[in-house]
């Protein structure tokens, strides 16, 4: 079931737990005159974008002036610990959760046209359901290939790969290796159920 963005302000980043967190804090230290700056430029990037909430630890690709973001200001929540691309698009409402990377040029796009209203050019049709009105959910711990696109409305879920180049049009199950056009299912990343359970109650136990 897609969630509707009328409750975009009651969702919240997916966590990880607290001794996963510290791990990450840990293993991704930086020295203090770096940290200090990217604490720094992740308050402009903050008020600059409105994402809200910004997680500790924020990294982003191609340095302070080569980001070649489009994201629309208020439309963008993230977790703890993630990394973003350069190149990256977002543009209706999207929450992406702790420990999430996103590659460059990873678009998060609304099937906003109509095109099956006999009479009316595609150019001027409303699509039958309007992608303003859902939220795509990335939950934790999910990587996200260079160029893949996400329609607007779906819920990736925790441990997930998406593929380079893909094109993500449904939900993705939690753990699973997705890729092609549109996404289909590689494979699972774990090979056994007991493996997954084991992670999960580690990641989030």
């Amino acid at each position: 079931m897609r969630a509707d963005s009328r409750e975009f302000s009651c969702i919240s980043p997916d966590r990880v737990n607290i001794e996963t967190f510290l791990l990450c804090e840990r293993k991704l230290r930086e020295p203090f005159w770096k940290a200090s700056l990217r604490n720094i430029y992740s308050i402009y990037l903050h008020y600059r974008y409105q994402i809200d909430p910004l997680g500790r630890g924020f990294r982003w690709s191609g340095g302070m002036q080569d980001r070649r973001w489009k994201i629309r200001p208020g439309v963008l929540k993230v977790g703890h610990f993630v990394r973003l691309g350069s190149g990256v698009h977002v543009t209706y409402p999207t929450v992406i959760g702790d420990l999430c990377m996103l590659a460059e040029d990873v678009h998060f796009i609304g099937n906003d046209h109509g095109f099956d209203e006999i009479g009316v050019p595609m150019r001027i049709a409303w699509p039958k359901h309007d992608t303003r009105n859902v939220v795509t959910i990335v939950e934790s711990d999910v990587w996200i290939g260079q160029r893949a696109i996400i329609f607007a409305g779906v819920k990736i879920a925790r441990g997930s790969i998406i593929a380079a180049g893909s094109i993500v049009t449904r939900d993705v199950p939690p753990y699973t290796i997705v890729a092609g056009v549109p996404a289909k299912q590689l494979r699972r990343r774990f090979e056994t159920k007991a493996d997954e359970r084991e992670h999960e109650q580690t990641l989030y136990g």
